[in-house]
């Protein structure tokens, strides 16, 4: 795959809230670590997007991956994916859990 991803506008929303929270609770160096560690583990899912737990509980082409303590859901949107959401795992329920 390409290594590349779109993030919808619910994902965006998601990783500014991520990124408000972080900031306010851990401070902006642990911000800066955290978004970074998301943003590597989309490439990574781009690359390798058959890795994700495939979800068709949620629909047809959703797959999730854990990273840190949120899960990430995505779609492949051939030659890229699209990030749909980014959930903390005390959001979800019991099964979405990983």
């Amino acid at each position: 795959m390409s290594g590349r991803y779109r993030l919808t506008p619910k994902a965006a929303d998601d990783l500014k809230a991520i990124n408000d929270y972080t900031a306010r609770q851990w401070g902006n160096e642990q911000r800066r670590k955290y978004l970074g560690e998301l943003r590597h583990r989309f490439r990574w899912l781009a690359e390798q997007p058959l890795l994700g737990r495939a979800r068709p509980e949620l629909r047809d082409n959703c797959y999730s991956y854990p990273q840190g303590e949120h899960l990430i859901f995505y779609a492949i949107r051939s030659p890229d994916i699209e990030i749909l959401s980014v959930i903390h795992n005390r959001s979800l329920p019991d099964f979405l859990r990983r």
